[in-house]
């Protein structure tokens, strides 16, 4: 009798180890918090006139390439056509985006972004 108890909890303790990696799987391939705004939001801040009424996401630029950027820890894909702006600045250059700033992005429908927008804030260097 005491065999067979033991093999039992031999048999639990494995589906339970089985049970707690499938869990901890899909917890790691599933993203907590989504990276693509649907609605456009607006910062509370003070905009310059040129900016959009709104953006689909907007945060701190956590590194930046040709090829995208990463803001709040979401990894976006720029467009072909992307275009960069700075309030003093409606046409500006990816070079003035770095790592710290402040930005706002607007997406296309392929989810890239079409346009970042740099946002100036009291503190943000």
């Amino acid at each position: 009798m005491h065999k067979r108890n033991r093999t039992w909890l031999g048999k639990i303790q494995r589906i339970l180890i089985c049970m707690g990696l499938a869990v901890f799987l899909a917890a790691a391939v599933i993203p907590s918090t989504p990276c693509h705004a649907r609605s456009l939001v607006k910062p509370e801040v003070v905009l310059p006139e040129h900016y959009p009424d709104g953006f689909h996401g907007y945060g701190l630029i956590d590194a930046i390439n040709r090829e995208q950027v990463v803001i709040n820890d979401c990894v976006h894909k720029f467009s072909p056509a992307v275009t960069f702006s700075t309030p003093q600045n409606e046409k500006a250059w990816i070079v003035d985006f770095r790592p710290g700033v402040f930005a706002g992005y607007l997406l296309n429908s392929q989810k890239e972004i079409v346009s970042l927008w740099l946002i100036e804030r009291t503190g943000v260097r």
